[in-house]
């Protein structure tokens, strides 16, 4: 998980947001426990917001990053975070 919150990290950092911007998260994951994506976000502060988690085997990741960008072109959110 440390990989991951690195990452996510570097991210917010990158894009000059707090991660109380932070209204949804989406994880896609290969290999990993059915919650993984609350695991590894939790520890970052990331509570009190849903999080998707996403297993599409290879394809988890576009997966992910299309259901964010589902979910921003709806209106309900402003910034989602993908891991």
């Amino acid at each position: 998980m440390l990989c991951a919150q690195l990452w996510v990290t570097i991210a917010l950092d990158d894009c000059k947001l707090k991660y109380s911007d932070i209204q949804q998260a989406t994880v896609g994951y290969l290999f990993g426990g059915t919650c993984c994506g609350q695991r590894a976000l939790y520890e970052l502060g990331f509570t009190g917001i849903p999080i998707f988690n996403v297993n599409n085997a290879c394809a988890s990741g576009s997966s992910g990053l299309f259901l964010c960008k589902q979910i921003i072109e709806s209106g309900w959110y402003a910034y989602i975070k993908l891991r």
